[in-house]
């Protein structure tokens, strides 16, 4: 018997996360061609959810697909991801406005849980689990926000910029501050300081992005 539409949609959701993490942990590099034959061997794949996993991540922005010749693990400059943070820094500003408006104590604790959990990945150098974590904090934000659509822009920006995250957070002496960041964040919800909240969200994505621009425009990526 072949195997189901089920079987196969999440095949290729196990094939794009496989790729996705190849990409943003550096086991795969900028214009290295995605190899259709390794992947179906690797996963025992027909090409069906091979080429679906692709086009997802051509849609997330990590892949780039030439007729004729395959697709290519996308090379980004510092002016889209610059781009990308300019409209993230106003999304999330905005979410974490409309999060302060309801959010609970509970909710904040699980926030400041979160934060917590970022301390140990950095001091244990567990930089994988930083990005997840991180991830899951501004995700959880969006959603306290209340606003299904704007959670739904947000994690769409935030994937297609998903590898750069993780080379931010490894330049030397500045997850220090990313972390401080995420304490004046808590500080503000907790006083339910609307403005303050944005604003502080608003000066830590556009922290990311300077630090990130200066290090894409020393390097190749």
């Amino acid at each position: 018997m072949g195997k189901k539409k089920g079987d196969s949609n999440s095949l290729s959701k196990e094939i794009y996360n496989r790729l996705r993490e190849s990409i943003t942990y550096g086991y795969l590099n900028p214009g290295e061609k995605i190899v259709a034959s390794k992947l179906e061997k690797d996963f025992g794949a027909s090409r069906t959810p091979i080429r679906e996993a692709i086009k997802q991540l051509e849609s997330a922005g990590y892949v780039e697909i030439f007729h004729n010749k395959g697709a290519f693990v996308k090379k980004t400059s510092p002016e889209e991801v610059e781009r990308v943070y300019d409209i993230l820094s106003v999304l999330e500003s905005h979410a974490a406005k409309l999060a302060a408006k309801n959010i609970t104590d509970q909710q904040i604790d699980g926030l400041e849980q979160l934060n917590n959990t970022l301390k140990e990945c950095r001091d244990l150098n567990r930089y994988k689990e930083y990005v997840e974590k991180n991830s899951e904090f501004h995700l959880r934000i969006c959603k306290i926000c209340g606003n299904d659509l704007l959670e739904i822009l947000i994690s769409g920006l935030r994937d297609r910029v998903y590898r750069y995250r993780f080379l931010g957070i490894t330049v030397p002496g500045h997850i220090e501050e990313f972390i401080s960041d995420h304490e004046n964040i808590l500080q503000a919800l907790r006083e339910r300081d609307i403005l303050k909240t944005e604003e502080n969200m608003m000066h830590h994505i556009l922290r990311l992005k300077k630090i990130l621009v200066i290090f894409l425009g020393e390097f190749q990526f």
